[in-house]
């Protein structure tokens, strides 16, 4: 198991195990990573010279990747169970425990 050391790498290798070797896309979060945070979409299109639409494509694939991939491990969730059913009994409503 590798631990990334910051968000960028970590990014960059949740796109590399996806199959996803798109240049531009990588560039974008190597060199825009904070831009990508606060919207500026104008300033990556030109800066990388793509599109606004390409860029907020991009954008839309880096919000699908996990900020946090290891979250979750080893922790127990904890579940509600009910114990008290509610039932129609003769047109009443009626409740039961189990």
């Amino acid at each position: 198991m590798f631990f990334s050391s910051d968000l960028k790498e970590c990014l960059l290798r949740q796109l590399e195990a996806l199959g996803s070797g798109d240049p531009l896309l990588k560039q974008m979060i190597k060199e825009h990573l904070e831009d990508v945070a606060h919207g500026n979409i104008g300033h990556i299109s030109r800066s990388l010279k793509i599109p606004t639409s390409q860029v907020r494509k991009y954008m839309l694939m880096i919000g699908t990747l996990n900020p946090r991939p290891s979250t979750g491990f080893g922790i127990k969730k904890n579940r509600i169970h009910c114990s008290r059913y509610h039932h129609k009994k003769g047109g009443r409503l009626g409740n039961s425990t189990e």
